[in-house]
């Protein structure tokens, strides 16, 4: 929209966008721009001048979670199957790809350093190198989880359906011979 003042002052429409399928989740904005998931199994990414679409990929599956940013990266779920990381600044090239097993992510990512700590619905919380996808330490904590790696100070939280709180930081620090991963 852009404010007119003549005639009289409104409001017009500068831009308009129609989307050929219907949105499965709720669009991102990451770095000026909105990134959609679409019902035809697409990501399209919209210009941050005009809203009309700039870039687009074809998805393995319906997206089942995300889109998430982190960075210059956009992760997707698809099919409760894959977890997805594309390359914003590349025309949305697929960077890795990770076996989900069939859970959903449960809630947002969380980036730290160069890490991601993902969680699963089932109540794993994965270790993720973001650049090339690689995983290291995992913990299944027995529980089924609500919400993604949150921090609270300089605690890593996730929580469980029934309310209960994990901490999760132990999984980034360097592993012992005896490391259980969680806490």
């Amino acid at each position: 929209l852009q404010y007119r003042t003549s005639p009289a002052p409104h409001l017009f429409p500068v831009s308009t966008l129609k989307l050929t399928a219907s949105l499965d989740r709720k669009p991102l904005l990451q770095q000026g721009r909105v990134i959609l998931a679409t019902s035809d199994r697409k990501l399209q990414v919209l210009g941050d001048a005009d809203l009309q679409v700039a870039t687009t990929t074809e998805l393995p599956a319906a997206a089942t979670a995300g889109p998430w940013g982190v960075g210059n990266r956009v992760l997707v779920e698809t099919g409760q199957k894959q977890l997805l990381c594309l390359d914003l600044a590349n025309d949305l090239k697929v960077l890795w790809t990770i076996d989900t097993g069939g859970h959903s992510v449960a809630g947002s990512p969380l980036a730290v350093d160069d890490r991601l700590l993902v969680a699963f619905d089932n109540g794993r919380v994965l270790v993720v190198n973001l650049a090339d996808g690689t995983t290291g330490r995992s913990v299944d904590l027995g529980q089924p989880l609500a919400l993604g790696p949150r921090t609270y100070g300089k605690k890593i939280l996730v929580t469980s359906i029934d309310g209960t709180l994990y901490r999760i930081e132990s999984l980034l620090a360097a592993p012992a011979a005896d490391a259980s991963g969680g806490e």
